[in-house]
């Protein structure tokens, strides 16, 4: 894909903006994440440019969907298990639980049974 540029007139930036974001939001021949962060970074250089300002936050939420806009629309079932995937709270907890020390592996055979020796702290268990 050859890199695209943007040109804002001063006093039509916003609306031109807003038709840029929409028509990216419909491409879909991008490559890889780092293809849509390299042209959302080139637009929103292009409305600085122009307008010495930042675009506002409704324009840069979209510019944040349209960089997720691949991640958000994939089925894949197992795109949580990635090792930078994007995580509810819950999905992230799960995780959390899930993980492991290797501490343990040390201690568990193959069969699943725990062979740390015992500790007792309680007097009738003492020997």
């Amino acid at each position: 894909m050859t890199k695209q540029t943007y040109k804002f007139s001063e006093e039509n930036a916003k609306a031109e903006l807003e038709r840029v974001i929409e028509g990216l939001l419909k491409q879909t021949d991008f490559e890889n994440d780092q293809a849509r962060v390299a042209v959302a970074d080139t637009v929103i250089e292009a409305y600085f440019e122009a307008t010495g300002e930042r675009p506002n936050g409704a324009a840069l939420d979209k510019l944040g969907t349209f960089i997720l806009n691949a991640y958000y629309k994939s089925k894949d079932q197992t795109k949580k298990n990635q090792p930078n995937a994007i995580l509810s709270d819950y999905q992230y907890e799960h995780r959390l639980k899930r993980e492991r020390s290797f501490i343990y592996a040390t201690n568990f055979s193959a069969d699943g049974k725990n062979h740390n020796q015992p500790i007792r702290s309680h007097s009738a268990y003492a020997l």
